[in-house]
């Protein structure tokens, strides 16, 4: 488990507006942390709108909130280019008992054009055509300057107009590549905010010193250090009248 997923799903679960009511991507999911964790969010928002839109007498009724919930399209996407990380992240989904509300695909950076303005991306090899969505999630998905390029491709033809993504990731002197994505994000008409994680959730997501209290367990992935600087980067999509 890689330090800027425990980063980016501790940041959702303090931030779970950001996930209602959208349809969401996740690339590069690896284990898959973030978008089972942003399903979960995702799932139980959507189960309690549903109750609380009821009536009284329907409320008592649970088999109708079953069947309201039994009739949801799937919210979250989870995505990667690796067969054998698609089969994992299949069995991650079940064990996590999410198969309602979460599917994958697969997604290579490398195959995205970066031009539809509309919306819309390539699965598999490339021959596939998918929707546009409102969210996409990233959790350190670049480690060299041509990642960088084509994760920017890809955000601006997964998201629809007026979408956002979010990235996380360790800066440039434990990623490579990463230096260069806000630029290219900039290149390819996104709008994008820097912002230190040190400075979220009152420093708590990002231990400084062996002293510093680590309430998400981000001590105990793969590569954190203390000390590590990581940045988010929230990317969006303008409408044409914005640009």
């Amino acid at each position: 488990m890689w330090p800027s997923a425990v980063v980016l799903s501790s940041w959702l679960l303090a931030h779970p507006h950001v996930l209602f009511r959208k349809e969401i991507l996740e690339l590069g999911s690896g284990c898959g942390l973030t978008g089972l964790v942003a399903s979960k969010i995702a799932h139980t928002m959507k189960m309690q709108s549903l109750i609380n839109g009821m009536s009284e007498e329907k409320k008592i009724d649970t088999r109708l909130v079953g069947a309201g919930i039994e009739k949801q399209r799937h919210e979250v996407l989870l995505t990667d280019f690796n067969t054998k990380v698609l089969q994992n992240l299949d069995r991650n989904i079940a064990l996590n008992e999410l198969n309602s509300v979460v599917k994958t695909d697969q997604l290579d950076f490398y195959v995205q054009q970066g031009d539809n303005y509309m919306g819309g991306w390539v699965s598999g090899s490339g021959n596939t055509k998918r929707s546009p969505v409102d969210l996409i999630l990233a959790a350190d998905v670049i480690c060299k300057p041509s990642d960088s390029v084509a994760a920017s491709k890809t955000v601006h033809d997964a998201l629809r107009p007026g979408g956002e993504a979010i990235f996380v990731s360790a800066n440039a002197e434990h990623r490579f590549g990463i230096d260069i994505f806000e630029n290219e994000c900039k290149q390819s008409g996104l709008i994008v905010e820097v912002i230190d994680v040190a400075d979220l959730c009152e420093g708590k997501l990002l231990p400084q010193t062996e002293k510093c209290e680590d309430p998400c367990g981000i001590r105990k992935t793969s590569g954190f250090v203390d000390g590590m600087s990581m940045t988010m980067f929230r990317i969006r999509k303008p409408n044409k009248q914005q640009m």
